[in-house]
């Protein structure tokens, strides 16, 4: 049901088929995964249009137990099979979430480096055990009338640290010295927030950062010690993660710190 559904909403957002060369791009991503130093991190060239994946690198076996031929045969199909049972509404989830952003950043046209970050994604590898994953995404090309065409992935394991069920997105869009962004949440009675942390928030993690504890983050933002607390125990509820050391580690994923 859930395949049937992103197909008929891929089918209606793009207009037609876009049919580009993706050789150079493939090129460019197996010299990234030759000089790469993080051999766990799966690296990958993924169609927006068919909303799989173009380029998988050879480390796939390794970490999920399926060949790079056994996924591009697969196609569509096996992505829905690897993607937990009680997350594959996600997959249209991101697709609206998506389709949400790119309307808010519309008026800034393809000149500004776009990313989105997905942090809490379950997927069973071919043995059926279950491993958590946090996606980097960055849009690579786009098409006539703006709409996202091929992205390069970055797909690394943080099942030890994230505990959670459900997934959270953070989507930005830098141009010049500004950056917009939104992050939305796949549960929870809010949805969606400016970004993933206030700006008081962002205050306390950079200094716990730094290795601060409560009562000198306090000292330093004139802030008693219990809203420190309960600011910190706020921002690992909504990241998901067990800890702050786990929240510093997410947060430079999706490049917030």
């Amino acid at each position: 049901m859930y395949y049937e559904q992103l197909t008929q909403l891929l089918a209606d957002f793009y207009d037609k088929e876009t049919i580009l060369d993706t050789t150079k791009l493939i090129e460019q991503i197996q010299i990234i995964e030759q000089f790469s130093l993080d051999n766990k991190r799966i690296l990958c060239l993924f169609s927006n249009i068919d909303f799989y994946f173009k380029y998988v690198s050879k480390n796939v076996k390794k970490e999920m137990g399926y060949s790079p031929k056994e996924i591009y045969d697969g196609g569509l199909p096996l992505g829905f099979k690897m993607v937990y049972w009680k997350q594959l509404s996600i997959a249209l989830k991101v697709h609206q979430w998506g389709e949400r952003f790119q309307r808010i950043v519309k008026h800034l046209g393809n000149n500004c480096s776009r990313n989105a970050f997905f942090c809490g994604v379950k997927m069973k590898d071919k043995q059926g055990k279950l491993k958590t994953f946090f996606i980097k995404q960055k849009i690579l090309s786009f098409t006539e009338n703006n709409k996202p065409l091929f992205s390069f992935m970055e797909i690394e394991e943080i099942t030890t640290i994230f505990k959670r069920d459900f997934v959270w997105a953070r989507m930005t869009a830098e141009h010049g010295q500004y950056t917009y962004a939104r992050a939305f949440f796949s549960k929870g009675q809010k949805k969606e927030y400016a970004d993933l942390l206030s700006k008081r928030e962002m205050e306390i993690l950079r200094l716990v950062a730094q290795h601060k504890n409560s009562i000198e983050i306090s000292e330093i933002l004139g802030i008693t010690k219990n809203t420190v607390e309960r600011h910190r125990k706020n921002m690992i509820a909504r990241a998901g993660v067990i800890d702050m050391t786990s929240l510093i580690y997410v947060c430079r994923l999706c490049q917030l710190i």
